[in-house]
């Protein structure tokens, strides 16, 4: 049976209008990202060059920067792996954040057109349904998020290599993994926003919910800050996502949190596992009808 629904959700998710418009508008975000990001990055002309080599030179006699090197008095300087880390990483929430709200709206469209409550007159199973369609949701955020991020490596890559010449990434450290971590991190919120669809039967309230978590965590993430909250801070939504998304602990008042990529792993599938466990029986006696 779950076979067969999930085929029905594959389906849903090559034919229907609404996916085929989320693709192209998350492949126009990934362009806008990082032309916005790095509007403020030079190119490295000769000048520039010789001019950094000339502070670089002027600290090493004075003293002041032993450790450094000549990169480090180029403005606007970032190598390709803190790029991603310190750029691309974070502002992908905001990516993040779209998927979310088209995986709310595409798994909601059956509970206000009916279909859902037609498709549990042939299929009563509840469970079966709830599965197929949070695998369906999971699919379709992996691949929203998926698409975006290549799309920003792609023109970062691009821009990269225009500012500071076509040899100048190297392997691209870092880039695989942003990849996959985003990858992962849309399934996550595909199968979280599906479930809280089920949860709160339909879109109006499970996209209320999905805003008012987001500016909890927006108007806690700066207040808390500032406090050594850190077990607080460390149970923050949009700080797991940054951690999974980038692999670093983020710093707060100069005190980094010791999480990287496996705890924010653990983190998500947690919240699923607790959504499933309340989601599962409210869903089971609700009337879809009402």
């Amino acid at each position: 049976m779950v076979g067969s629904l999930l085929r029905a959700e594959f389906l849903q998710l090559l034919f229907r209008r609404r996916v085929s418009a989320s693709l192209v508008g998350v492949v126009l975000l990934g362009i806008a990202l990082p032309v916005w990001l790095l509007g403020d990055m030079p190119p490295m002309t000769g000048d520039t060059m010789v001019s950094a080599q000339a502070s670089y030179v002027d600290s090493l006699r004075d003293g002041t920067c032993d450790t450094c090197s000549p990169t480090d008095f180029l403005y606007g300087y970032r190598s390709f792996g803190a790029l991603i880390s310190d750029d691309l990483g974070p502002a992908s929430l905001l990516t993040a954040l779209i998927v979310f709200m088209v995986v709310v709206v595409y798994v909601a469209a059956d509970f206000s057109s009916g279909a859902l409550s037609t498709q549990l007159t042939f299929t009563p199973a509840r469970r079966s349904v709830l599965a197929a369609r949070c695998i369906g949701a999971g699919l379709l955020g992996a691949t929203l998020m998926g698409l975006g991020t290549v799309t920003s490596l792609g023109v970062s890559v691009v821009w990269y290599m225009a500012m500071h010449g076509v040899g100048s990434i190297g392997v691209a450290p870092g880039a695989a993994a942003f990849i996959c971590a985003a990858v992962l991190y849309g399934a996550f919120i595909g199968i979280i926003g599906a479930l809280l669809v089920f949860l709160t039967n339909g879109p109006v309230w499970a996209a209320l919910l999905a805003g008012g978590v987001l500016a909890v965590n927006l108007t806690v993430s700066s207040e808390v800050s500032l406090s050594k909250a850190v077990v607080l801070r460390s149970l923050m939504p949009v700080y797991q996502g940054s951690v999974l998304l980038t692999g670093e602990a983020l710093e707060y008042s100069y005190e980094a949190l010791g999480t990287g990529r496996l705890e924010a792993v653990v983190y998500h599938l947690l919240v699923i596992m607790l959504l499933a466990v309340v989601t599962v029986p409210v869903f089971d006696r609700r009337d879809i009808r009402a």
